[in-house]
């Protein structure tokens, strides 16, 4: 069994693996001033995917966790901000929807997948207010650094969606391409 668990209020709640059969508790994440939860198991229950902020204190990122083996700890996802969790995972447990939460009137779901290196294509707007340029760009570089395949568009008298013809156009003709090379063949 796995549980958070803060000490005295102090909302840096960490991850504790309970044996049954003992009762005694195993600290599972860094017991530092992170904040850990938000898991969500695998259906084989071979592990969890859970939101922490170990990483900086502040951006709270995707990790898996085999509570079996917590030095094996792997971060799927950096994230930018604290406003990340987990909303649900596949049944095969590949896919994960990340949920960004902005405000009470404004939040964003995202498909992540967390094993294969399918290509990516972002379409961004420079001047989008929802999705700034700079965390369209962060996610372009990260994903290329992982090896993944990316395609970037990016529109420079644009905002959050494509509405002048001329983009709207050009953007059709990049998808088509973008299906083509990748996803036709």
């Amino acid at each position: 069994m796995v549980y958070s668990k803060d000490i005295g209020g102090n909302e840096f709640g960490q991850l504790f693996r309970l044996d049954l059969n003992t009762m005694e508790s195993t600290l599972l994440t860094d017991g530092g001033r992170s904040q850990n939860g938000g898991m969500r198991w695998k259906k084989d229950c071979s592990g969890f995917y859970f939101s922490s902020t170990k990483r900086n204190g502040g951006d709270r990122d995707i990790y898996y966790m085999n509570p079996l083996k917590p030095n094996g700890t792997k971060l799927i996802l950096e994230l930018k901000g604290g406003g990340w969790g987990i909303s649900d995972l596949s049944a095969d447990g590949k896919k994960i929807i990340v949920s960004e939460y902005v405000s009470a009137n404004e939040s964003y779901m995202y498909l992540f997948d967390t094993e294969t290196k399918k290509p990516m294509f972002i379409i961004q707007g420079i001047n989008d207010a929802r999705v700034p340029v700079t965390e369209a760009i962060q996610m372009r570089d990260k994903l290329k650094a992982q090896g993944n395949t990316v395609w970037y568009l990016e529109a420079k008298n644009e905002g959050h969606g494509f509405r002048k013809k001329e983009n709207v156009d050009f953007q059709r003709l990049a998808v088509i391409k973008f299906m083509q090379e990748y996803l036709l063949k």
